[in-house]
């Protein structure tokens, strides 16, 4: 009788194994987290070497873009054959009107620096003829690292010419140095420790934790090894500056820092395993199967549960605490299986919304907010659906809205809806606008891509309108029925230019487009009426 209630037998069980188990689950479970750390750490400096080598490229590519520009100034080409305190005082007013950090540099056609636009101080390009000239007069790309004034710099040389006439050379550069460094770790989320030839040119390290004194002191690149920082253990990867051998960027990331949250939950995942362990083997020479095989039923369910499988069932028999805990388990299960149905069908930020709390008068009257506004419409899709069977234009319908749906989220993006063939979408944050108009970008890219790779879509285009302005976010709706979105003037307009816009075109009002002036190429368009706005409005065109 003392052992009629499940609870009794599973202490019973438990109290006798759990002193033995412990001692050996600590073992287990901290040399698993040991080996998953150090695995998963490798296997993250490994995919950082692509990021790190992006981001030079991207940086190659920024200078390249300011250097064209500069170059092609016709005030700049008038001025050549000026004196050299002319040039740079063009450069010094340059930077300064367009907020720019980069050193710029003028050269004659010969290859000799006229002008720099930080100080009067004589330079010259090494080897300047073979290295620079030559292959920049071939119309060949020229990168590379220089040493300006003791500090490495990134430098791009364009020609500056007009009429097929070449009547100089501009050259932009960027230091190596301790900003680069935090660049590099903003973008891989790694400690960075940038190495020249000649010592140490950039960290996002402590002063005096860099272990090593040049690259040379590192050894070679795309190899990951252990280093001890103060008692701190990290894993460090060493790349290649793809424009200079002699240049290492090494990406550390703490063993310790990751081990960490493992070592807090060792303590749970200690009485999960004594767990386990007394239900199977326990269970398995104390117990009778009528106790065992409802445990390795609960088991098996969890583990469908954990998968996202939430229609299996547990069979409830009897009225003991297994059989209430089999009743618990379907109703969760239930339960679980209609949030995950009804989160396909609402938002991301609804879904916050609702899991901040119960919805109160404030919520829904809304927030002001200003956010960046994407419609996108496919062109020619009724035309296609009038041709096909339903069946098959929903599949395909499907299939572009998931695409697009896809590069939304990974542009830091909201799905707010879908309407027949558009798509709703809103950004946030800093960089709310250049977002959304690289997922523009993305989302021309997919959808003009997409019938090479499937043969049954149809070849089909997208209109986009792009609008940063001041909303109202919040519930819309009645007392049985709300709707967590945006309203307000900005959505109606996003609407319109995206109607307005030609296949493969995107739109941007001026807003949207004085967020990312000079990052983006986009032409103003003629001025449109918009149904519902007085005045016309003058939006700026970007062609896929």
């Amino acid at each position: 009788m003392r052992f009629r209630s499940l609870r009794s037998r599973l202490l019973v069980a438990i109290g006798t194994l759990v002193v033995a188990l412990t001692g050996a689950t600590l073992t287990y479970v901290g040399r698993l987290a040991s080996q998953a750390v150090s695995e998963r750490v490798s296997a993250d400096l490994l995919k950082s070497r692509d990021t790190l080598v992006a981001a030079h490229d991207a940086r190659y590519e920024r200078l390249t873009l300011v250097a064209r520009l500069l170059a092609s100034f016709p005030d700049l080409l008038a001025l050549l054959g000026t004196d050299a305190a002319t040039i740079r005082d063009f450069l010094t007013d340059y930077r300064e009107r367009n907020a720019r950090d980069e050193l710029l540099l003028v050269l004659d056609p010969r290859g000799a620096v006229i002008a720099r636009s930080d100080t009067f101080a004589p330079f010259t390009l090494p080897d300047a003829a073979n290295r620079w000239i030559e292959p920049a007069l071939a119309g060949r790309p020229v990168r590379g690292v220089v040493d300006v004034d003791g500090r490495a710099h990134h430098v791009v040389l364009v020609p500056a010419e007009s009429g097929g006439t070449v009547f100089g050379f501009v050259a932009a550069a960027a230091p190596i140095d301790d900003r680069w460094a935090a660049a590099l770790r903003e973008a891989s989320g790694k400690e960075i420790v940038v190495l020249g030839a000649a010592g140490l040119a950039g960290t996002t390290l402590a002063a005096g934790r860099a272990p090593w004194a040049n690259a040379g002191a590192f050894g070679a690149a795309g190899v990951t090894s252990a280093v001890d920082l103060g008692g701190e253990r990290f894993e460090a990867l060493g790349v290649a500056d793809p424009h200079e051998a002699g240049l290492r960027v090494v990406a550390l990331q703490s063993l310790d820092l990751a081990l960490a949250p493992y070592r807090n939950i060792q303590f749970g995942l200690v009485l999960l395993g004594v767990v386990a362990v007394a239900a199977g083997v326990g269970a398995a020479f104390l117990l009778s199967r009528s106790l065992t095989a409802p445990i390795a039923a609960l088991s098996h369910a969890t583990g469908e549960v954990a998968a996202g499988h939430f229609d299996v069932k547990l069979e409830v028999r009897g009225e003991d605490e297994m059989a209430a805990l089999a009743t618990a388990f379907n109703r969760m299960t239930d339960g679980l299986r209609e949030r995950a149905d009804m989160q396909k069908f609402v938002s991301q930020s609804t879904v916050e919304m609702i899991q901040r709390g119960p919805s109160t008068p404030e919520t829904r009257a809304g927030s002001r907010q200003v956010i960046t506004l994407l419609f996108s419409d496919i062109r020619g899709f009724t035309a296609f659906a009038e041709r096909r069977p339903p069946e098959e234009a929903v599949a395909a319908l499907n299939r572009y809205l998931t695409l697009q749906a896809e590069l939304v989220q990974r542009f830091r993006g909201d799905v707010d809806k879908f309407m027949g063939d558009a798509v709703f979408a809103h950004f946030t944050g800093d960089d709310k606008a250049l977002d959304a108009i690289r997922c523009a970008v993305e989302m021309h890219r997919a959808v003009r891509q997409a019938p090479l790779a499937d043969a049954t879509l149809p070849p089909l285009a997208l209109g986009i309108g792009i609008v940063t302005g001041e909303v109202i976010v919040g519930s819309v709706g009645g007392a049985d029925r709300l709707d967590y979105t945006a309203v307000g003037a900005p959505v109606n307009l996003a609407a319109r230019l995206c109607a307005a816009a030609e296949p493969n075109e995107t739109l941007l009002n001026d807003t949207t487009f004085e967020a990312v002036r000079g990052l983006v190429a986009a032409e103003a368009a003629p001025p449109i009426t918009v149904k519902g706005f007085t005045d016309p409005v003058a939006p700026y065109r970007m062609r896929a």
